[in-house]
């Protein structure tokens, strides 16, 4: 990772490490002064490691981040849907100067100062993700048009926009949990959501639905609740179920709450109701009822799906005809879980970083041992750890499902496409379930602060070391 041939600009490189240091001194400090308010420590944590990967990390360079950068450029433009034209995507030629991912090409390899003109060319992808999910990161592109700066700046206010939204959300939900906070900060600092926030990527929005909803669930697992609680608790769940379907799974944790938490026998009679219509809501979307009101593009993805063989429609047909396929990819997906998170797992992202394997297993040790021995305040029956342990894997061979039926070449016997990233959400349950609250860890936070700062600077390592 640090051999010598690694290090093009060793200057730049001093400099990054330098500030990582201060940055990371900082973060340690005031995470053990502030250990009593998490949602400020979670917020500062966010902040600092986010600010890094925002302006080291070279233009385009997060995982698939030029498609969502031209989604949300084109929203600066009063587009809300992409519109496929025969060429393609209409995009600002600004947009080709900075997508250099692939090659890794950093501000000291570029001039990214030059002007944004209001040139036009074509891009083959689009992404027909709801248009929500993008309206900070296009904000952020819009400010530095507003005020004339480089083009570099509509990178940097973008990615910047995401990621105080991504903190924005974490300081909220924290606030707002009754307990089980640390984990909850545990969780919203993982260095694979704190990297995705800090790009233009729709992942920060889901992520901070996820942390939002998770803690209105503690909320009202620990108190009589309101009606509006229940409501924002519904709404985290639409909103990034919209983006991925599989999510609207989570919306079951509501039959975790204890009956007595309900404010009466009407409401908790209703919220199965309403559990029920978010599952309609949700498949109704996907099966374009709505769509065709909103006018989203169903086919901004085609290039890649054709190069794949890959098809929704000819793929449910083969399932149909083959019915005994399902057992395969069933098998496929139990079998998956070591590769997807120990083998390949990319709890830092980038699957091509020097030393990231590495980083990864020692983190994945790290995620263990927090999740089954951090001394939290919950202490769920059998019966509850059972619920949620059903909805992980719902969450879990959904996403295979889905998968499978979008991504994979049809009568595949294998499902493509699979990320450590997609089953984010769904980790906050998993210290609930299987911890065991061992005696070791009790009042340790300033030792689990500390390490999770460490482990973030290791995603601002990873990045030097690749990249300058």
């Amino acid at each position: 990772m640090f051999c010598r041939d690694n290090f093009i600009y060793f200057k730049g490189e001093l400099i990054g490490l330098t500030i990582l240091l201060i940055f990371g001194s900082f973060g340690v400090l005031y995470s053990i002064k502030h250990k009593k308010e998490p949602h400020k420590v979670a917020f500062v944590i966010i902040l600092l490691f986010g600010l890094l990967m925002v302006f080291f990390a070279p233009p385009l360079s997060f995982p698939d981040e030029a498609i969502h950068f031209e989604r949300a450029e084109s929203i600066t433009e009063g587009v809300l849907y992409p519109v496929k034209t025969p060429n393609g995507y209409h995009v600002h030629d600004y947009f080709f100067e900075m997508n250099q991912a692939k090659s890794g090409t950093t501000i000291l390899d570029y001039n990214f100062n030059n002007p944004i003109n209001d040139s036009w060319g074509y891009w083959p992808a689009s992404t027909n993700t709801p248009f929500y999910s993008y309206l900070l990161s296009a904000l952020g592109i819009l400010i530095a048009k507003c005020m004339n700066l480089s083009v570099i700046w509509t990178l940097w206010l973008g990615r910047l926009a995401n990621l105080l939204l991504y903190a924005g959300f974490v300081y909220w939900a924290i606030k707002k949990a009754p307990v089980y906070k640390i984990p909850l900060l545990f969780m919203a600092c993982l260095p694979i959501a704190i990297s995705q926030a800090s790009s233009f990527s729709y992942d920060a929005f889901i992520f901070a639905c996820a942390i939002v909803m998770f803690a209105y669930f503690i909320y009202m697992y620990k108190n009589k609740f309101k009606t509006k609680d229940l409501t924002i608790f519904f709404i985290a769940c639409l909103l990034m179920s919209f983006i991925k379907p599989p999510y609207v799974f989570l919306a079951l944790s509501i039959f975790a709450v204890p009956k007595e938490n309900f404010p009466s026998a009407k409401l908790k009679k209703y919220s199965a109701i309403v559990t029920f219509a978010v599952f309609v809501i949700v498949i109704m979307y996907f099966g374009n009822f709505f769509n065709q009101f909103i006018g989203a593009s169903q086919h901004t993805t085609d290039y890649v799906l054709n190069s794949r063989n890959a098809s929704f429609t000819a793929q449910m047909e083969y399932i149909m005809v083959n019915p005994t396929a399902i057992g395969t990819l069933l098998l496929f997906a139990i079998k998956s879980v070591f590769d997807v998170f120990v083998i390949n797992s990319t709890f830092y992202h980038f699957a091509d970083f020097k030393g990231l394997i590495l980083f990864n297993a020692i983190y994945l040790v790290f995620f263990a041992v927090f999740s089954v021995g951090y001394q939290h305040e919950l202490n769920l029956s059998r019966k509850r750890r059972i619920i949620l342990t059903a909805i992980v894997l719902l969450v879990y061979f959904s996403i295979f499902g889905i998968l499978y039926c979008t991504w994979t070449p049809v009568g595949a016997s294998y499902i493509v496409g699979i990320q450590t990233r997609y089953f984010v959400p769904m980790f906050p349950f998993i210290p609930l379930i299987v911890n065991i609250k061992h005696e070791k860890f009790e009042d340790r936070d300033d030792l689990f602060l500390t390490l999770i700062i460490m482990f973030l600077a290791g995603l601002f390592l990873l990045t030097i070391s690749h990249y300058y």
